[in-house]
């Protein structure tokens, strides 16, 4: 997973959607996808239970990257960060600890997961992060897709 950390370096392009394994889209992601972020790193959804009023806590699971701002220093501070610190959640931790100020928060509706801020909308992203079974079958989608007959 720490490939994350080197797209500024790796992609020409400017913004780049990055997903965990662990997503299923289920809607039209267009409105993500034109945030604007000129002025963040990144945008992507914050986690309640490690957020403060003075930092920000992300969950990097998904996360709309501005390549270009992170190509001006912060994404090779963050690479250096990696190799010289211990992170328990790697670039996650390193993401929360270096780009403070520099984050947009996404609608929750982006990243739903059991420990994200609730949303009234219906899901667009949901991730299942986390351990225990019950995370899993909390939401719908499982059982939606692996209903689906696949065919060659």
């Amino acid at each position: 997973v720490l490939m994350r950390a080197a797209l500024h370096r790796i992609l020409k392009e400017h913004r780049v959607l990055s997903l965990d394994y662990d997503t299923i889209i289920d809607g039209d992601i267009s409105d993500l996808w034109d945030l604007p972020l000129a002025d963040y790193y990144l945008a992507a959804g914050l986690e309640p239970h490690k957020t403060r009023s003075d930092f920000q806590a992300i969950n990097a699971g998904v996360m709309l990257l501005n390549l270009k701002k992170l190509r001006d220093g912060k994404g090779d501070e963050i690479i250096q960060a990696l190799n010289e610190k211990h992170f328990a959640f790697n670039e996650q931790d390193a993401i929360n600890e270096l780009c403070q100020g520099g984050i947009l928060p996404l609608d929750p509706k982006y990243n739903q997961h059991t420990w994200s801020y609730p949303t009234d909308e219906k899901p667009v992203i949901v991730h299942y992060a986390g351990y225990e079974e019950a995370i899993w079958s909390r939401f719908e989608l499982p059982r939606k897709y692996a209903s689906i007959e696949v065919t060659k």
